[in-house]
């Protein structure tokens, strides 16, 4: 369908579902439902005539959301859409089922747009804004699922010294994105490791701050502007050259491979110990590599490994609402949370995991 605006009505009623949902522990398929519906109620929608139409599909990154979103809009003036709080909240209903999470990141203003500071931490808006500027050179900043707002895009979407200068996402790019695997260098944005050069939170951005004091970073040209930063910046690529890292990235985690580390899970009275239980993630990661649908892969030394299956494990704990949120790891993906909320708190799918587990592993030994 075309994308459209809230009607003042409309407007309300989605401010007010929304704010009954994510109140909410778990969020279940007929919440998503009221969004949709709502989303095609007529009675509540109005029509742009310069938008394109779009489709509720899935996207890797947040990347491909704000590239996706930036075409669908290309044929509006900028001045129409840059700031029309119906239409971003009609997005952000439209693609609730993908920007809204069972646990975690229920911040209001990551759903509902506003004009104020809040609104970079938008989920539907900002990967619009960053890409409508930036283009190619916002990957950097958007590399996360659709429903994860990351620190460093908060620090650089919230500064339009930085977003707004188009010399200062072609720095970024070259400092931050390892082309070869398309992704962001491992650590790059990681600001908490101490005496950590480089990094964009806070490091570049304090020195983009002191080089505008003395120079004008508007009309400067990219050399200038890399020599200006000067080497400090070039050690995350020499720390990802010296590595070299030779384990290549796994394949995306099968279902039956879920399912086993899911069985695990929820037989233990407490996930956090389980994942601190060395003899039980090896007997787990063994176990993953011993099934017939995995011999057939060229694996490598990392695939499935101990490490591996413990972070699988605190990805569930990040979706289980009986575990503190602190404890759990925050990248988790759709996959994970889908398959999770399917035999949370349902007796008869846990019955069921059981049989499942005991077929897959009397299928694979």
């Amino acid at each position: 369908m075309n994308i459209k605006k809230f009607n003042t009505k409309g407007n309300e009623q989605y401010k007010i579902l929304l704010q009954s949902v994510i109140s909410k522990d778990i969020v279940t398929n007929s919440d998503y439902k009221s969004f949709d519906d709502l989303a095609r109620n007529r009675n509540y929608t109005e029509e742009l005539a310069c938008t394109k139409s779009i489709e509720l599909k899935d996207f890797e990154t947040r990347y491909e959301l704000g590239k996706y979103l930036n075409d669908a809009l290309s044929d509006c003036k900028h001045s129409e859409i840059e700031n029309n709080e119906k239409m971003w909240n009609w997005i952000s209903c439209f693609y609730m089922r993908k920007i809204l999470s069972a646990k975690g990141g229920r911040d209001i203003a990551r759903f509902q747009f506003t004009r104020a500071r809040e609104g970079r931490r938008n989920l539907i808006r900002t990967p619009w804004m960053l890409y409508n500027i930036n283009g190619e050179n916002s990957k950097f900043a958007l590399p996360s699922a659709l429903h994860i707002h990351s620190n460093e895009c908060e620090t650089y979407s919230s500064r339009p010294e930085l977003y707004r200068n188009a010399v200062v996402g072609n720095l970024c790019m070259e400092l931050y994105w390892d082309k070869k695997n398309n992704r962001v260098f491992a650590n790059a944005t990681d600001h908490r490791k101490q005496g950590r050069a480089g990094v964009l939170y806070p490091r570049l951005y304090k020195k983009i701050l002191e080089l505008s004091k003395l120079y004008d970073l508007w009309s400067i040209d990219m050399e200038t502007l890399r020599e200006l930063v000067g080497d400090e910046f070039d050690s995350i690529k020499k720390e990802a050259a010296n590595k070299q890292d030779t384990k290549s990235k796994n394949p995306v985690w099968k279902r039956n491979e879920q399912i086993v580390v899911l069985k695990h899970y929820f037989e233990s009275d407490d996930p956090i110990k389980l994942s601190k239980n060395k003899q039980e993630i090896k007997k787990i990661s063994l176990l993953l590599k011993s099934l017939d649908e995995n011999k057939k892969i060229e694996t490598q030394s990392n695939f499935r490994s101990e490490e591996g299956v413990r972070r699988k494990i605190l990805n569930f704990c990040s979706i289980d609402p009986r575990v503190d949120d602190d404890d759990g790891l925050d990248h988790y993906s759709k996959g994970d949370e889908k398959i999770f909320m399917e035999f949370y708190n349902n007796d008869k799918k846990l019955n069921e995991i059981k049989t499942i587990y005991d077929v897959i592993i009397k299928n694979d030994t």
